[in-house]
């Protein structure tokens, strides 16, 4: 059998969360006993895109549960009862009350950034009223992966504004090892959570680490800082057929209770961190959201030596409990709070410090003018300030020139794109991303991207490749398939795939055909995308003369 959650992390028996609220949000989350209330705790459903929001009562019913299966498995990891297994397979904190902010369907970026959005907007509005101690987001970047600055991404600034407030915000780092993080977990404040392997015999000494996101971002802040179970974790699976649980790639051959098997993803490790954040509050009422985060990650488990590729340790519920803060005083002004205060400077003082010579205060002030209406008065020094020494005053400077579309030129997008810093070229992907007036006019610079030596880079312009849909871009992206496959890099070569079969209106399936289960980085998803390479060259040849 596989160990549960609680008896890999060691939680102890009399920590489960009781009288603690916390809250995770997802897309859907379906009413199956494992999250819905029950007698031990209470759930509330929140549909944040109704315009009257309010907490409802989750009640349980028979399924079928055939929607929402990623929402049910975060919650689950965070807080499930375990109740289809009496109780065997619990979530870290299965008696914390949960509050399910449920944004809905999340086909597009739009709808991340506006769904995701609102689910923040109603936490800010709500959580003291509902004592809502912390939240957990598993959603994925909609504008960069961690190079730029939080203040370009909105779902990052309300997570900042949100911290800055109080509350504990944690968020997965993202599943593929080849892109630094997702959008909230690169925000300063927001608690970023990596993973490890389970193995059968519940050791933490034998567990390997998990393929997830993890480099420094803008803010040079490192991702993961914690982590959790991100594999072999047995989670709520409603099966809605015996032929769809015999195709499962692990649960015919696990001994599991039916309606459980093994899963993956960072996106149900955040939310077992947030339950052992319940935990600590369980034993520790009155310590301040940033004192848990503090004891979380000054006892996690030192890191062995097959994790130093993450550069963190294991979550350790028992001696975060018993951490002794002593005398320390956990202060220093948050990011939102120190961009707050320098966006209150007068313009004088701002522009004084532009000129200083100290690049940190220059940074501080470029950045303060972000979203700001006296933004007009940096015109010409940012055309400057785009030659300045520093990679990433050149890209603080880039994004602000992108406010003003009209102060851009086609030559500058150029330059910016050819920027030796990759900070300052995915400023320019990031301006090209909102602005397709200038699309046909920079469509030929971007195909250098696709084959861009920072992955992070490539994984955007291959997005941004997609948007544009231009038949030019398809030869470069069937070139760059065959090394993204062979070094198993899963998120460009999927977004190459995506962008292909856009752009051509092509489709080739995987071979053999994916399982749920499988593994992203198994010997079986390898082979399906060193087939569909295999399948797109001999595609292309047949097009003649049409993709040169």
């Amino acid at each position: 059998m596989w160990p549960s959650i609680r008896s890999f992390l060691a939680i102890p028996d009399y920590l489960t969360g009781k009288n603690v609220n916390i809250a995770v949000i997802d897309g859907i989350f379906p009413h199956h006993p494992d999250i819905a209330s029950n007698k031990r705790r209470d759930t509330y459903l929140v549909r944040t895109s109704d315009s009257q929001a309010v907490p409802e009562l989750l009640a349980a019913d028979q399924g079928p549960w055939d929607r929402g299966h990623h929402g049910l498995m975060s919650a689950a990891a965070a807080a499930g009862s375990g109740e289809l297994s009496e109780g065997e397979y619990a979530g870290a904190a299965p008696e914390a009350h949960l509050f399910l902010l449920e944004a809905g369907p999340l086909h597009t970026p739009k709808d991340l950034e506006e769904k995701i959005g609102g689910a923040l907007l109603w936490l800010k509005a709500n959580w003291r009223q509902y004592r809502i101690r912390g939240a957990v987001l598993t959603v994925s970047a909609s504008r960069d992966t961690g190079l730029l600055p939080w203040q370009a991404d909105p779902v990052r600034r309300l997570c900042e504004e949100l911290a800055g407030e109080g509350l504990m915000l944690v968020s997965a780092c993202g599943n593929t090892r080849e892109l630094i993080s997702n959008a909230p977990a690169a925000a300063p404040s927001v608690l970023s959570v990596g993973g490890v392997i389970v193995p059968k015999d519940g050791k933490a000494e034998h567990a390997l680490p998990y393929p997830n996101s993890r480099g420094v971002t803008f803010e040079n802040k490192w991702t993961p800082e914690i982590l959790a179970p991100a594999a072999n974790i047995v989670l709520p699976t409603p099966f809605q057929s015996r032929e769809e649980f015999l195709n499962h790639f692990t649960a015919s051959s696990d001994s599991l209770p039916w309606g459980y098997a093994r899963t993956e993803g960072t996106s149900f490790a955040a939310p077992m961190i947030l339950g052992a954040a319940a935990c600590i509050w369980e034993a520790r009422p009155n310590w301040s959201s940033r004192q848990v985060q503090s004891a979380l990650l000054a006892t996690s488990r030192a890191s062995l030596p097959i994790w130093n590729k993450l550069q963190a340790g294991v979550v350790d519920v028992y001696a975060a409990v018993n951490f002794d803060h002593g005398i320390e005083q956990i202060q220093g002004e948050g990011a939102y709070a120190c961009w707050q205060r320098w966006k209150r400077k007068g313009l004088a003082d701002r522009l004084r410090a532009l000129q200083s010579g100290d690049t940190d205060k220059v940074m501080k002030s470029l950045l303060s003018f972000y979203s700001d209406a006296a933004l007009i008065e940096l015109k010409q020094p940012l055309y400057k300030w785009l030659q300045h020494p520093d990679e990433k005053v050149r890209c603080v400077s880039a994004l602000l020139l992108s406010e003003h579309p009209e102060w851009y030129t086609t030559k500058l997008v150029r330059e910016v794109l050819r920027d030796p810093s990759p900070h300052v070229r995915m400023a320019g992907v990031y301006a090209i991303q909102r602005h397709p007036e200038w699309w046909d006019e920079i469509t030929e610079e971007l195909v250098p991207l696709l084959g861009d030596p920072s992955l992070d880079i490539r994984y955007w312009a291959v997005r941004l490749a997609a948007n544009i849909n231009d038949p030019l871009f398809v030869r470069p992206l069937i070139a760059g398939l065959a090394e993204e496959a062979n070094h198993q890099r899963a998120s460009t070569f999927g977004e190459r795939c995506n962008a292909l079969e856009r752009i051509t209106g092509v489709q080739f399936p995987p071979i053999p055909e994916w399982r749920e289960g499988q593994g992203t980085y198994s010997e079986r998803s390898t082979e399906a995308r060193l087939s569909m390479t295999r399948r797109w060259e001999n595609w292309l040849k047949t097009q003649g003369d049409q993709h040169k």
